[in-house]
């Protein structure tokens, strides 16, 4: 079973896939605490609409296999495909962003940076 959090890289198993061994290499960003508090949020939102990873890949037209990994952290969402899961689980993305995140993208933030 997966935690909440991303898996620890330094947990997951090495694996022979018969060719040559394959090491894991964790993707450093995708370990970022607030990357991983997004992907917590997304993955309560579609729990929270009653979805399996299967159903939510249909919505995206994507394997269960890539919702999996999503939420799992070993593949990072991009801008676009961050707002093509809120659409499909009808949230707004600045629901899912962390605190400090959405708060410096608020308007009044934007206003300070105009200042001198």
């Amino acid at each position: 079973m997966v935690s909440p959090k991303c898996a620890d890289p330094k947990e997951r198993p090495h694996t022979n896939s018969g060719y040559a061994r394959r090491q894991y290499r964790p993707m450093g960003a995708a370990h970022n605490p607030q990357y991983i508090e997004f992907v917590t949020r997304l993955r309560n939102a579609r729990r929270a609409r009653g979805l399996t990873q299967t159903e939510l890949g249909r919505l995206l037209h994507k394997p269960q296999a890539f919702v999996s990994k999503v939420e799992r952290c070993e593949r990072r969402l991009d801008i676009i495909e961050a707002a093509e899961w809120c659409l499909a689980l009808r949230v707004r993305i600045d629901d899912v962003l962390p605190a400090p995140v959405r708060s410096s993208l608020a308007p009044e933030a934007d206003a300070r940076r105009k200042t001198p």
